[in-house]
């Protein structure tokens, strides 16, 4: 490899996808002839699957000799990226401190100057993740908030609208003793029942989708038994809430004005 790198030799290691995508119905990839950019390399290698790292797939990525990429490649706009490995991970501040030292003598930069490179450490990339996760999960607890908003004032005009058409079936049931509790407690039951039928059809609708994603994902499923709980616990609150205003309506009704009502 070494006499290779010296003499620019025209060589080319494959990632495992690329080499399965360029050669689909060959058993060995190992001394076939790809085309890059005009010039042909011949294939000495094949990297076993590894996965996504750091942002990069290496399993979609060409290797060539540094000085065949410095003669055919390589121009003034060209951008270079070094990944390093530290074998204890209390030296990676140690190593990070070299890599600097050693980056601004070969750019030949003074005391004054500031670095034009940049070095990031893996925990970077973690943490830039974790940011994007805190906003998109303060996004998401805003629509769930007002979807929620929305949910209690539509299941509340439901239940008010009910209210006004079983004016009379209040009435009778006053009439015949029920008390206001009674009512109260009758639109209570109703809109938890409506609440509680729609939070597991929002569960199972959920799920469906849920295991259809990761069916054309080809990854595997898992239920979130306690997000289902808690989903049905809002759904309790939410329906109770709901169910406030339309039950104190219909226990207040006069039970003779509401006898005449049409």
């Amino acid at each position: 490899m070494q006499q290779d790198i010296e003499s620019s030799k025209q060589y080319v290691i494959l990632g495992k996808e690329l080499a399965n995508n360029l050669f689909p119905y060959e058993i060995d990839a190992i001394q076939k002839e790809i085309n890059i950019q005009g010039i042909r390399f011949t294939v000495i290698g094949v990297l076993e699957k590894k996965g996504s790292s750091l942002g990069s797939n290496i399993d979609r990525m060409c290797i060539i000799p540094i000085t065949t990429a410095k003669k055919y490649f390589i121009n003034a706009e060209t951008r270079h990226r070094i990944n390093v490995m530290v074998p204890d991970a209390s030296k990676l501040d140690e190593a990070i401190d070299a890599a600097t030292s050693q980056f601004r003598q070969i750019r030949k930069l003074s005391v004054k100057q500031k670095d034009n490179f940049q070095i990031r450490k893996s925990d970077y990339i973690v943490n830039t993740l974790m940011d994007n996760i805190k906003y998109l999960s303060g996004a998401a607890v805003v629509l769930g908030l007002i979807t929620l908003l929305g949910s209690t004032i539509g299941l509340m005009n439901v239940l008010l609208v009910s209210v006004t058409e079983r004016t009379q079936e209040i009435g009778i049931r006053k009439a015949l003793g029920a008390k206001r509790s009674d009512i109260k407690t009758q639109f209570f039951i109703e809109s938890i029942i409506l609440g509680q039928l729609g939070g597991i059809l929002g569960i199972i609708l959920g799920v469906l989708s849920g295991n259809l994603v990761a069916y054309l994902l080809k990854i595997g499923t898992v239920l979130p038994w306690a997000w289902m709980i808690l989903g049905l616990v809002i759904c309790l609150i939410v329906s109770i809430l709901a169910g406030l205003l339309p039950a104190s309506r219909a226990a207040k009704l006069n039970p003779i004005e509401s006898l005449r009502y049409e």
